[in-house]
């Protein structure tokens, strides 16, 4: 909160002025999403049954388990098992808009607004350049 200039009496509400950070809006804003995203994905079966990340009740001790399992049954079958992992930092900076609700249409994501996932990535690629040219 920050205090009204010309307001002589700071003990009446009306004499302060709340304040926001955007970049603490945008990430309520994000943690909302997330969470109705991951909601709809288990609910309407949009993911792969084996998809773990990002989404309730399916956390990294599920991944390990699934995954020893797996390397157990081959190796009790006497054949190869092989790992290959990926670890991509900042995969999304450069999200095409247009093609991620194009894919979310396709994939049959009718539980939120396509368009306003677009947005908030595109605001969030804004930002990013924005940072990028500033810093």
């Amino acid at each position: 909160m920050i205090a009204k200039s010309g307001r002589r009496d700071l003990s009446t509400p009306r004499a302060w002025r709340p304040i926001s950070l955007l970049s603490c809006l945008g990430k309520g804003l994000e943690r909302l999403i997330a969470r109705r995203l991951a909601w709809a994905s288990v609910h309407f079966g949009v993911l792969h049954p084996q998809q773990i990340g990002a989404l309730p009740k399916r956390s990294a001790v599920d991944l390990v388990a699934a995954l020893v399992h797996d390397t157990e049954e081959a190796f009790a079958r006497k054949q190869v098992a092989t790992l290959v992992t990926l670890d991509i930092q900042g995969a999304f900076d450069t999200v095409l808009c247009n093609r991620l609700v194009l894919r979310l249409r396709e994939q049959g994501w009718l539980a939120i607004e396509p368009r306003a996932l677009g947005q908030l990535v595109q605001a969030k690629t804004d930002r990013l350049a924005s940072a990028t040219k500033t810093s």
